[in-house]
């Protein structure tokens, strides 16, 4: 195990989620109408905190994020990672397409780090956690797209060269001077092959 993972034995562990699980607890109690976007941006932070503790996105975090599914028996998809694991195991009755954009705009966050020196100003910036998801799925459609471009003009090249090869082997078929220079010459009565 990586040694950020051997830092946490179970008994440490639990309390780190039971930490988490008393933070989105107090920011439930607190919700109130019109600041129900912001409710939840300690709690949040907390999440970011632990995950950034725990070894991020690397192996160890990945290892941790397996861990802590099998401990709390949470069913986990391939894709799913610290941040979702982290969210499942320390609140309650969120709805999952809220958590899928705390998920996707806590992994903005952290793909950005380099650029921001406080969680909150970073995240105001970005018109809160769901500008934040917002943008990363930006970012994804947009590299989508570039290599859907970058596919099609491979496609287009591999096409080209296929033609190149088709016309070069009817020119071989006609005489060896032919085959040669088949651009020097005049076409004559070429021989072309019967399928």
């Amino acid at each position: 195990m990586g040694t950020n993972n051997s830092r946490y034995s179970d008994r440490r562990l639990k309390r780190k989620i039971r930490g988490l699980g008393r933070i989105f607890e107090e920011c439930v109690t607190t919700l109130t109408p019109g600041k129900r976007r912001f409710a939840f941006y300690e709690y949040l932070e907390s999440v970011y905190e632990l995950f950034r503790e725990m070894g991020g996105a690397s192996t160890a975090g990945k290892e941790m994020a397996k861990r802590m599914a099998e401990m709390y028996d949470i069913n986990v998809r391939k894709k799913d990672e610290l941040f979702r694991v982290l969210i499942d195991a320390s609140s309650s009755q969120v709805d999952p397409k809220m958590v899928s954009r705390w998920v996707r705009g806590l992994g903005y966050i952290w793909r950005k780090r380099q650029e921001w020196t406080s969680w909150r100003q970073f995240v105001e910036a970005h018109s809160g956690i769901a500008g934040c998801a917002r943008a990363i799925a930006k970012v994804k459609k947009e590299f989508r797209a570039a290599a859907s471009q970058r596919t099609n003009r491979d496609l287009a090249a591999a096409r080209e060269r296929t033609g190149m090869r088709k016309r070069l082997m009817l020119t071989a078929t006609g005489s060896s001077a032919e085959a040669k220079w088949p651009l020097a010459l005049p076409t004559g009565n070429r021989v072309t092959p019967t399928k």
